[in-house]
């Protein structure tokens, strides 16, 4: 007696079934009228891509002046606070894959704003820390 099963999915290779029918106790081939919905898997949902910064601008608009980043998908996670000596603001993005282990790092020197004076932008495993470091002694976020 044959028996076929198609599997539908990417990558998959096929079984190698022997003649044999018989299903020793330990076995996962399952003798013929048992369910064999509890020893299927469901497959694996594929990896979210890394987050990555697509632009970033500054701007100003009626005397405020603002940071727009456009990133390649909506990130998982978001924190910011803000550090002092020099003062920065720090933005961290979650972005709900895995990317590289490698820890790459940018420098974006501002020449003619009056309030920031460098961006950073740090990768690491999926994750990016924005860096806004500011010109002056102190600043106050708007909430």
């Amino acid at each position: 007696m044959w028996c076929s099963i198609a599997a539908l999915g990417g990558c998959a290779r096929p079984a190698v079934v022997s003649e044999d029918t018989t299903a020793a106790e330990s076995s996962p081939v399952q003798p013929a009228g048992q369910d064999l919905a509890e020893t299927v898997a469901a497959p694996a949902a594929p990896a979210a891509p890394a987050i990555d910064i697509r632009e970033i601008k500054l701007i100003e608009d009626n005397g405020q002046q603002g940071i727009f980043v456009k990133m390649t998908h909506p990130p998982a996670a978001l924190a910011h606070y803000t550090l002092d000596n020099p003062p920065r603001l720090v933005v961290d993005i979650n972005g709900g894959g895995t990317g590289s282990a490698e820890t790459t790092a940018q420098k974006y020197p501002i020449e003619h704003n009056s309030l920031v004076s460098e961006v950073r932008v740090g990768r690491h495993d999926g994750q990016i820390r924005l860096t806004v470091q500011l010109r002056g002694a102190a600043f106050r976020p708007a909430r």
